[in-house]
Parts: structure tokens; C-alpha cells; sequence
């Protein structure tokens, strides 16, 4: 299901070397009506959002705790990174053909 989230706030979070991030706390309703709070996974310094920000957010119709913030790395953060790294191994793996022929030709 889809429903647009809303920030409620800006959580302060300290890192192990005191380093200060700020993490979304999103509000949003359900398809029953129901408010939920769900705090997002991800800080950053500075912060990436502000409160009163709206977003979309998608959830589990039977599980409204598991939510994915629609963003773009938000929800093809994993693919995004597998192909990057699919696309370095092509590169090495058709230099290495390359030198192959190449170097076999000599």
C-alpha cells in the first residue's frame, strides 16, 4: 500500500566518534486509518530532510511496520549497487579478452 509520510522530526544520533547525524521520523496513516511512526533507517549529516517534508512511503498491507521510503536509493539502492559492481567486473573481464587478443596476435 501507498500513503504519504510526513516528518514529524529530526532525531539527533551520535556515533562512536561523537559525530552527530540526524535520522527522519516519519508519520503517515494506513489504509484503515490507522497513525503510524516509523523511524527511518538511514542518518546523515547534514540533514537530508526537514520536518513538515512529505514523501511517499509504500508498506505491507498485513504488516504496516515494514516500510520503504520512496527515494530512489530508497528503493533500488541494493540494484543500483549489485549492477555497478556487475559493470566493473564486464569492464575487467573485456579488458582481460582484450589483452588476450591482443597480446596472443603478437
Amino acid at each position: 500500500m501507498i500513503a504519504i509520510a510526513m516528518v514529524k522530526e529530526l532525531k539527533e544520533v551520535t556515533d562512536s566518534d561523537n559525530s552527530t547525524s540526524y535520522k527522519p521520523i516519519f508519520t503517515f496513516t494506513t489504509h484503515n486509518n490507522e497513525k503510524r511512526i516509523y523511524e527511518h533507517d538511514v542518518s546523515s549529516k547534514p540533514s537530508s530532510w526537514y520536518v513538515g517534508e512529505t514523501i511517499k512511503v509504500i508498506y505491507e498491507k498485513d504488516n504496516p511496520a515494514k516500510v520503504v521510503v520512496l527515494t530512489y536509493f530508497g528503493a533500488f539502492g541494493l540494484i543500483v549497487i549489485l549492477l555497478s559492481f556487475a559493470l566493473i567486473l564486464v569492464c575487467f573481464s573485456a579488458g582481460y579478452y582484450w589483452s588476450q587478443h591482443f597480446f596472443n596476435k603478437l
